[in-house]
């Protein structure tokens, strides 16, 4: 198993392979974790979930493309590109330094843009995750508090 990376600010919950997320915005993995394994009523400290972290979206003008954006200039939707005189527009005679160079220009516009009309995302997206077990969980919580766990999960001296 891969060392979990603790420095991570915010990390969510869910079922092992699950598309969707379930809980979010917990400060670190054990209790997003101990939640999940809460909620879903297990109590075997083999049972599993999926602890992941929460990142922000790439910047949406990272989707901008400069041989999409070419593709719009050249299209035949324009009035007089769809004729032959027009056949390699913006194709052969731009070089990859000119596009990049578009994509570069664009991006930083609607970057501008998106800025200047507080129009950036919000919500959160799941990065790396990792496989845990209830046992993994109680057992770093406890740590946490500095109360020892004993194997049925009460903490030791603990009401009898």
């Amino acid at each position: 198993m891969k060392p979990i990376d603790e420095t991570i600010k915010s990390w969510g919950a869910t079922d092992v392979g699950s598309e969707t997320w379930h809980l979010s915005g917990y400060q670190n993995w054990w209790s997003a974790a101990l939640d999940h394994f809460a909620e879903q009523g297990c109590t075997a400290y083999d049972d599993e979930c999926e602890v992941w972290e929460e990142t922000d979206p790439d910047p949406p003008e990272f989707g901008i493309s400069g041989c999409r954006m070419l593709d719009e200039l050249r299209c035949e939707g324009n009035e007089g590109y769809g004729i032959e005189a027009a056949d390699g527009f913006l194709v052969s005679d731009v070089t990859d330094e000119q596009e990049n160079e578009l994509e570069e220009a664009v991006r930083k516009v609607a970057g501008e843009w998106l800025d200047r009309h507080k129009l950036r995302p919000t919500w959160k997206v799941g990065g790396r995750s990792w496989v845990v077990t209830l046992g993994q969980a109680k057992s770093r919580a406890a740590q946490e508090s500095n109360s020892p766990e004993i194997p049925d999960g009460s903490k030791e001296g603990g009401a009898k």
